[in-house]
């Protein structure tokens, strides 16, 4: 005997998604050899595996909490003081839900 998912306010979802990374930054860079300042731009490739929970309040409102971890490959050069910035991701929601529905 199967649960009607169209029934319950409690909706469970898992998340996973691949693809680029993109960073962006600029300042000063000081070294023996003096001072440069620039911008600079790099890409590299990153995920995202998570899940989490949204709770349908009435028919076009909804909150939820998710939990997850983006990973991504270590940039080239640092962008702001790290190459690399993957790392738990927490979120808290409110949607609102458009359409008719059933």
């Amino acid at each position: 005997m199967g649960v009607d998912a169209g029934s319950t306010q409690l909706k469970p979802y898992v998340s996973a998604g691949i693809g680029p990374v993109i960073g962006s930054g600029d300042g000063v860079r000081a070294g023996s050899g003096g001072a440069s300042v620039g911008t600079g731009t790099q890409g590299t490739v990153g995920g995202h595996v998570g899940g989490g929970v949204d709770v349908h309040l009435a028919r076009s409102w909804s909150i939820g909490a998710g939990l997850g971890y983006n990973w991504m490959a270590e940039f080239s050069d640092p962008i702001g003081e790290r190459d690399n910035h993957s790392g738990i991701h927490v979120q808290l929601t409110v949607g609102w839900l458009f359409g008719r529905g059933r």
